[in-house]
């Protein structure tokens, strides 16, 4: 009995390396990192499975695979080039939401898996490229593109352009916009010297940018352009504090259609310069 006990477990000892060498059920694990299969004309990286790491390592993840991405998106390891400013644009949107890099890298890969497994004469980037110019608008959608106006900001008005001192405003903004009344300028040529309150005898026509009630000509006026493309023209002069409907731009001017003969006043060599001030929160 001893002899037959001893030989069960010599034999089972001998036929141990041969079970350890089967394969586990299901075949090879998924690639992790920079991978290329079989006739891919390229690499395509793949994530770490991110629910199976612990909360230092995931957030380490996600640094490492934010690079990686950006290094397919500019063309590297055999990848097609995407543009370079939407490249950008997606970079910046998933350094402020890296929880976000995680269902992107994903998405990404099988992306990349799809275009190096297509035949070489039907091998094709649009569905990827697609992907990659509107993720970055589904990712953001409803969000500010801008960062709150809560800063005071100063420009000079240049009296021979249009609209200028663009600015980016988000929905509930409180802006307070100045602009000096001290500084005098021309917008006829022999006309009266006026500021930014405009010419209170020659009220506005209908051909200029701002042609409300309370506009007047060669007056500071405020436009504002939504990202749904709406548009608000509205008064200014020497103060005024509005409240954006939405997200979008703000950007001034004054109330003239031609700006040839503009000047601003000059006297004993000094020459009047409006300047402009947006104050976020209001005042």
């Amino acid at each position: 009995m001893r002899h037959f006990a001893i030989l069960f477990a010599v034999s089972a000892l001998v036929a141990a390396p041969a079970c350890a060498k089967k394969k586990k059920k299901g075949g090879e694990p998924p690639p992790v990192g920079w991978y290329q299969g079989k006739d891919w004309p390229g690499e395509c990286f793949f994530p770490k499975n991110y629910e199976e790491l612990g909360f230092g390592d995931r957030k380490l993840a996600r640094a490492d695979t934010l690079i990686a991405l950006m290094d397919g998106w500019a063309g590297g390891h055999g990848n097609p080039t995407f543009p370079s400013k939407r490249m950008t644009y997606f970079e910046t949107i998933l350094l402020g939401e890296p929880n976000e890099v995680e269902a992107v890298s994903v998405k990404n890969a099988a992306f990349c898996k799809a275009y190096m497994e297509a035949e070489a004469e039907t091998r094709s980037d649009a569905d990827w490229a697609k992907w990659f110019d509107t993720e970055p608008d589904r990712l953001t959608e409803g969000d500010c593109p801008h960062a709150p106006l809560v800063d005071t900001i100063f420009q000079y008005l240049d009296i021979g352009e249009g609209w200028q001192f663009k600015f980016g405003v988000c929905q509930g903004d409180k802006v307070t916009i100045k602009g000096t009344a001290v500084d005098k300028y021309q917008i006829v040529e022999g006309g009266p010297w006026i500021d930014v309150e405009g010419n209170g005898e020659k009220a506005t026509t209908e051909d200029m940018p701002c042609n409300i009630e309370g506009c007047y000509h060669g007056q500071l006026v405020m436009r504002y352009t939504g990202i749904d493309h709406t548009e608000q023209v509205i008064p200014v002069g020497s103060l005024t504090t509005w409240t954006a409907p939405g997200h979008g731009h703000i950007d001034v001017r004054i109330n003239d259609t031609s700006f040839f003969d503009n000047k601003y006043r000059e006297a004993n060599g000094l020459i009047d310069h409006t300047s402009i001030t947006y104050v976020g929160g209001g005042e």
